[in-house]
């Protein structure tokens, strides 16, 4: 196939399919959640005791939505970078497999990028309430909705950010390679809860920015919470993967079934604190 032509195949879908995924889940989320909507006209209304704050917030949702993504996903890469580093220069010197640095890869994204991620809706938050003058966090009219609705917003940016890398990895074996459903699933996994599970993970953590008592402390444990079903979601992929491989679909079930139960408990999670 011509390089022009794969570039451009690769590029669109890396492009539109987190598109895809975004629009999975925001659908679902509002068709799904009637609280939801009820909080969002919720703001609508409350911005009407601040001029043109409803313009404000309008134009910086896409500007912000990129940012965040940037940001969040930056911090990311270069903070697992320097923690892969020493164990990867060890195996060198060693002449060993890469196992080690390849599960310590899995494992420390968890509390890498919930940190991240937290860290740039802890920064939103703040920007939403400054930008409101009606509005202060700590006041009685935020509670843990508001601080969950950020949290939803960042991790589905990050997801987002996240599912173009993913994808466009993926896509280069399916177009050069004859078609086997092992190429095509990961894309498919990223279409339909790549935005999801980021989104629902950063709820989580951020749940508590909008809480009115011991804010700090139940920041620290939801994060923990998060970081941990984070990093669990993903040991549990990579210890299949080097005990079985991915030579075959059973395996890739398994391991589909696992993360998307996984997903179904984070979302049990974060529906019990929004319902608080």
């Amino acid at each position: 196939m011509n390089a022009f032509i794969l570039s451009l195949i690769i590029g669109l879908t890396a492009a539109v399919a987190p598109l895809l995924s975004l629009a999975v889940w925001s659908g679902g989320l509002y068709l799904v959640s009637p609280h939801v909507r009820r909080r969002a006209r919720f703001w609508r209304d409350r911005s009407s005791h601040g001029a043109n704050f409803r313009n404000i917030i309008a134009s910086l949702i896409v500007p912000a939505f990129v940012i965040s993504a940037l940001v969040s996903g930056g911090l990311a890469i270069v903070i697992s970078v320097v923690i892969l580093i020493p164990p990867m220069i060890v195996e060198v010197m060693l002449g060993t497999s890469g196992t080690v640095s390849f599960m310590i890869g899995l494992i420390s994204a968890g509390p890498v990028e919930e940190s991240t991620k937290l860290l740039v809706s802890i920064i939103l938050f703040l920007l939403i309430y400054w930008l409101h003058p009606k509005v202060r966090p700590g006041s009685k009219q935020i509670g843990l909705k508001d601080g969950i609705m950020v949290g939803l917003f960042v991790g589905a940016s990050f997801g987002a950010f996240e599912s173009v890398l993913y994808i466009s990895g993926g896509m280069l074996p399916l177009v050069t390679e004859p078609f086997v459903y092992e190429n095509a699933d990961p894309i498919i996994f990223r279409i339909l809860f790549g935005v999801s599970l980021h989104a629902v993970w950063t709820g989580i953590s951020s749940s508590a920015l909008g809480d009115r008592r011991h804010r700090v402390l139940k920041t620290l444990s939801f994060l923990l919470l998060a970081s941990f079903i984070h990093s669990f979601f993903n040991g549990i992929q990579g210890a299949i993967m080097l005990v079985a491989g991915l030579d075959g679909l059973l395996w890739l079930m398994v391991i589909n079934g696992f993360q998307i139960s996984l997903i179904a408990v984070s979302i049990l999670v974060l529906w019990k604190l929004w319902n608080r």
